[in-house]
C-alpha cells in the first residue's frame, strides 16, 4: 500500500511539472538548478536568475552569481518548448 501512495505522488508530481507552460518563477527555479547541475567550479554560486518573456517561447534575462574575483552578471536565454527547457549563457 505504501508503494502505491508513493506512486501515485510520483505519477501526479509529473502530471503537474508537465503542464505546456511554465511560470515565470517555476521557470527560473528550473533554470537555476540546472545551472548549479551543469556547473563543474564548485567556487561559483548562482544566486539568482531572472527572467523576462520576450517572445512566445523565448526569455532573456541574467543570471547572478559570486565567484573568488567578486560579483557577476551574466546574459541567458532561454528556449521553452512544453515542459523542456533550454538555456544559453554569454
Amino acid at each position: 500500500m505504501k508503494r502505491f501512495f508513493y506512486t501515485l505522488i510520483l505519477l501526479l508530481s509529473f502530471s503537474l511539472t508537465s503542464c505546456n507552460s511554465y511560470s515565470k518563477e517555476q521557470l527560473e527555479q528550473d533554470v537555476k538548478a540546472s545551472i548549479i547541475a551543469e556547473n563543474d567550479d564548485p567556487s561559483i554560486i548562482v544566486n539568482e536568475v531572472n527572467l523576462i518573456k520576450t517572445m512566445e517561447n523565448t526569455y532573456e534575462g541574467f543570471v547572478n552569481t559570486s565567484e573568488q574575483e567578486g560579483e557577476f552578471q551574466y546574459s541567458i536565454t532561454v528556449f521553452v518548448d512544453g515542459d523542456e527547457f533550454l538555456w544559453e549563457i554569454y
